[in-house]
């Protein structure tokens, strides 16, 4: 890895250090303010910001051609544009500031920065993961995306009223009402063109699987991993049964957007790359396990506590005895079928070495032992080589 970022030129890492540096200074900054204005931190979005923002940083620092660390940097850079403005009008309407100037300029970056930071978040992390477009053919799709945000963000910093506290102050280069750029054309043609761009970059990765092999194929594997996860966070996150729902949600959601660059990161990086399929098998096998446990468990209670008639106590320790005894047999055999869908690799040489342990018993010619060995290690292991030195 040092290797990799002495070779990096010179101005790409100071570009990335400096974005990165505004980021944490602008995120610090922020922090001091809606502490001073009795604000919330708004933690459970600015984590998984960081990630992002250090992510790329060490992407572009090492790997320069590689756009996804600038699109990471980009994120950061647009978090900060957004976190200055939001803390200086927290701290302009705390202090009681009139709307000129620098606070007028940072109430007017709220209008339009969070459509370019969707549209790297989404569209150009699923277009450009893990080393750039697909091919030259899609290009138009990249051309089209700038085309829509570009219009989106005009339009929006464009808008006349701009919100100042509980008030709404003239935005002097405004021309245009919210009802203008929310309800008429062209804005909701730029939403009918940024969902297809959405979906063209999904369809992307798609293709790119398909075509892909090898190291490329093991990064989109964790691409999709980190991807389910994050829908299941979000699905979570809508549906969490909690009297703080905002809460509970906020912070499943930001384990899952955390999740996104890390596994991003990860994967660029190729460090144990190649386990994916083995923390996909183990995923599978102990969600599954999981929920038979409990069920069992559930049945189980209800069994022994509304059948037999036994007190609740009884029942439920009765239930973690009998879920305890089958979890390890059942592991075992859910673990061994998972195993042939998404280990394959494991479970094949677990059956090579299987199938050699048993021929070995009946071998008594060394000569045979050693080419069957080498065999064996070839298939299970796939070395560069294999060598086999016996002592006389």
């Amino acid at each position: 890895m040092s290797d990799a970022r002495s070779r990096a030129p010179l101005a790409p890492r100071v570009v990335a250090t400096g974005i990165a540096a505004t980021y944490l200074v602008a995120t610090a900054g922020t922090l001091v303010v809606r502490v001073y204005a009795h604000e919330s931190l708004g933690t459970s979005y600015i984590v998984p910001f960081t990630v992002y923002t250090v992510v790329g940083w060490l992407i572009a620092t090492r790997q320069p051609r590689v756009p996804l660390g600038w699109v990471f940097l980009g994120i950061g850079l647009l978090t900060s544009i957004g976190q200055i403005g939001d803390a200086t009008v927290a701290l302009a309407v705390r202090q009681g500031w009139a709307c000129k100037g620098v606070v007028m300029l940072a109430a007017w970056s709220q209008l339009w920065f969070w459509y370019p930071l969707i549209a790297l978040a989404t569209v150009g992390t699923l277009l450009l993961y893990p080393n750039g477009l697909p091919s030259r053919r899609w290009r138009p799709v990249l051309w089209l995306l700038a085309l829509t945000v570009t219009a989106m963000t005009v339009s929006s910093a464009l808008v006349r009223d701009v919100d100042f506290g509980k008030h709404k102050v003239h935005n002097p280069i405004g021309v245009l009402h919210v009802s203008a750029v929310e309800h008429t054309w062209p804005w909701p043609m730029l939403n009918v063109m940024f969902a297809v761009v959405l979906l063209a970059s999904v369809v992307s990765l798609g293709v790119r699987f398909r075509r892909s092999t090898g190291l490329v194929r093991a990064q989109l594997k964790w691409f999709f991993l980190v991807a389910g996860f994050l829908a299941v966070t979000l699905i979570l996150a809508l549906t969490a049964p909690s009297e703080n729902d905002s809460a509970v949600g906020n912070a499943l959601l930001s384990i899952g957007l955390t999740a996104l660059p890390a596994a991003c990161g990860i994967a660029i990086s190729r460090y144990r790359l190649y386990d994916i399929d083995r923390i996909v098998s183990r995923s599978v096998g102990y969600m599954i396990v999981t929920g038979v446990v409990v069920g069992f468990y559930v049945g189980v209670v209800a069994l022994i506590d509304g059948v037999l008639g036994f007190s609740s106590s009884i029942a439920a320790a009765a239930s973690t005895l009998a879920a305890a005894a089958l979890f390890q047999p059942l592991r075992r055999r859910v673990q061994r079928s998972v195993d042939r869908r998404f280990d394959r690799a494991a479970y094949d040489a677990r059956r090579t070495v299987e199938h050699f342990a048993a021929q070995l018993r009946d071998e008594v010619d060394v000569d045979a032992v050693r080419g069957e060995l080498l065999d064996v290690v070839s298939s299970a292991v796939v070395p560069a080589q294999a060598s086999l030195w016996l002592a006389s």
